[in-house]
């Protein structure tokens, strides 16, 4: 190991590739802004009567830029331009459910130490729950046990960008469950999720089917 390089953890490494990736959307904006510089001016037949309306024009005239921006760049510059604009949306999107569900814990009274309680977990897994996506069938459980509508459901799964699709029977009954089980254990949901057809690898997370019996040694 060379003298004075020091090692850098992931969260280090993740830092200098967002600074990194800054540096570089700098750079791109400003070719982009260049690009557009040339963008024809819209046609009489494209300035309709609805669109003279700022709102109406100004979609219209995004359009075209789109368009002209397609047309100008080749795939592989396509590719980096559509990477920037879904990377900086997927963030927002991500740290708004965050925001959502901070607040939403806290408005409940749902501590770190009530929800291990509840829960029947570990730390790990409430750091888990609040740090990183969880999945539908978790937010689906911890709906049900802290007794929380299916609006405030819906609304943290809109600020991911998901939704329940109602013509998937999974999908319904978890929704079903939510709007008229709250309240119930993780065991009972699961019962029933089973007397509809519903597949064992669409139950729902039960912490005490999770916990292996201990092994008992024979004298």
């Amino acid at each position: 190991m060379e003298k004075g390089k020091q090692r850098i953890n992931a969260r280090q490494k993740r830092l200098l590739i967002l600074e990194k990736q800054d540096k570089i959307k700098e750079k791109w904006d400003e070719k982009i802004k260049d690009i557009l510089k040339d963008v024809p001016p819209l046609t009489q037949n494209e300035l309709t009567k609805k669109a003279y309306k700022p709102a109406l024009r100004k979609a219209l005239y995004t359009i075209k830029e789109e368009d002209y921006l397609k047309n100008k760049l080749n795939t592989e510059e396509q590719w980096i331009n559509n990477y920037f604009i879904n990377f900086h949306t997927s963030k927002k999107i991500n740290y708004e459910f965050f925001d959502a569900l901070e607040k939403l814990l806290f408005e409940r009274g749902i501590t770190q130490e009530l929800y291990m309680e509840k829960m029947m977990c570990e730390r790990m897994s409430y750091w888990r729950f609040t740090h990183t996506i969880p999945s539908l069938e978790k937010l689906t459980a911890f709906c049900i046990v802290f007794d929380i509508d299916i609006q405030n459901l819906s609304s943290l799964l809109l600020k991911l960008g998901v939704t329940f699709k109602l013509t998937d029977p999974v999908h319904y009954a978890y929704y079903k469950l939510v709007e008229d089980y709250k309240g119930h254990s993780i065991y009972e949901c699961n019962l029933l999720l089973k007397q509809i057809g519903i597949p064992n690898e669409y139950l729902l997370p039960d912490p005490l089917a999770q916990k292996k019996p201990k092994k008992t040694t024979k004298n």
